[in-house]
């Protein structure tokens, strides 16, 4: 038996909440911490008022119809309340209710308060991959095994299932409502890595909303080294840059509105559009921008060269005054953003920019931006071809 982590019991504690009559495994202080936690994760159902019947009626119920999962689960509720089932006993009545099925919700709510309890991880899996097949507190379920994911023993098997391909797979990846916390993050890079070192099929869907969240808290050398190999970028691509638009060309829309943030995220608003046109053949970056305010329209996180480094920036009609309504910005997670300059301009190899300053990360964030103009100027369309990382 694995011995019990405190995200399992908490998790477990928390799914037992969501029955109106599941709530007898007592935890003593963990279990009051965890109400206290879990109260936004709890369903309307714990709200319910709760309606205590005679232990005896409960005990002839479940006599009268053996086969009734719901009845058994009524009476060994009840009599775990009164104290009347415990130690053996109550491991045969839930040995019972187990080979019953998973046709009752409170039932297989039960099952994994008791076997998550028990630090019985692949039962209590078992019993949440019941609830959510039967498409049965799926939030809710999803929230409770977010919690567990940062047990290093609940993270293994949860491994496990997903290495399998269970049913919930994407759902589980897709949820990211706690991933907001660092324990959580840091559990779910854990998770993704695993994933994708087993080579895993993951759609863009499971693997953009860990991506973002973990960008976001600051670890965007995992996140990038996730991203690329799931995506394969080193064989498609230098540095998984994408210099020629060619990858994001081959996206479809729907892709294109799940935002990873180590490829070209493109913008579009009153007056402004950012996109891209092309296929495998050939793409470019397309902006249009009617001159107000100062837009973003393209931005993406890169991995930078080891010294100094520029951006060689080809297009149609590309030069020093062409782009002068253009902001090239790079920026780190801490720190101002940093201008790029045009160093050289060439007709034939395009304009190489560099960062004005020094930046300090291997994995800054480049954003193309409107620069603030004169009134009057009118509308302006700039044709990039391509945007190559080169050592300066």
């Amino acid at each position: 038996m694995l011995r019990k982590g405190p995200a399992i019991a908490a998790a477990t504690v928390a799914l037992a909440l969501w029955s109106g009559l599941a709530v007898w495994w007592s935890e003593g202080k963990l279990e009051e911490r965890v109400l206290r936690s879990a109260a936004g994760l709890i369903s309307a159902q714990a709200n319910e008022k709760k309606v205590r019947y005679p232990l005896a009626l409960l005990a002839h119920n479940a006599a009268m119809e053996p086969l009734n999962q719901r009845r058994l689960n009524q009476y060994i509720v009840g009599a775990v309340r009164e104290g009347r089932l415990k130690g053996a006993s109550l491991d045969k009545a839930m040995a019972q209710l187990a080979k019953l099925g998973w046709r009752d919700t409170p039932s297989l709510q039960n099952q994994i308060l008791f076997h998550g309890s028990r630090g019985e991880i692949g039962l209590t899996l078992d019993n949440v991959d019941a609830l959510l097949r039967r498409e049965k507190l799926g939030d809710d379920v999803l929230a409770a095994m977010s919690m567990a994911e940062t047990d290093p023993a609940f993270r293994k098997v949860l491994i496990e299932r997903l290495r399998a391909e269970a049913s919930w797979t994407s759902r589980f990846l897709q949820f990211s409502a706690l991933l907001k916390r660092p324990e959580n993050i840091a559990a779910r890079a854990l998770t993704m890595r695993a994933l994708v070192d087993a080579k895993v099929p993951l759609s863009r869907m499971d693997v953009a909303p860990s991506l973002l969240h973990m960008v976001a808290a600051g670890n965007r050398v995992e996140a990038y080294a996730i991203w690329e190999k799931w995506r394969g970028a080193p064989a498609r691509a230098p540095r998984g840059f994408d210099h020629d638009f060619r990858l994001t060309a081959q996206l479809s829309a729907e892709e294109r509105d799940v935002p990873v943030p180590f490829e070209w995220m493109l913008a579009s608003g009153p007056g402004y559009r950012g996109y891209i046109d092309g296929s495998d053949v050939g793409a470019s970056l397309s902006i249009r921008w009617d001159g107000r305010g100062t837009p973003y329209f393209v931005q993406r996180i890169f991995r930078a060269p080891e010294g100094g480094w520029g951006l060689r920036v080809n297009g149609l009609d590309l030069t020093p005054a062409s782009i002068r309504d253009l902001r090239f910005l790079v920026a780190c997670p801490t720190g101002e953003p940093i201008d790029m300059v045009v160093r050289i301009a060439e007709s034939k190899q395009g304009l190489l920019l560099v960062p004005e300053k020094p930046v300090g990360c291997a994995y800054p964030g480049l954003v193309i931006r409107g620069q603030a103009r004169e009134a009057g100027l009118g509308p302006r369309e700039w044709i990039i071809n391509d945007i190559s990382l080169e050592r300066s």
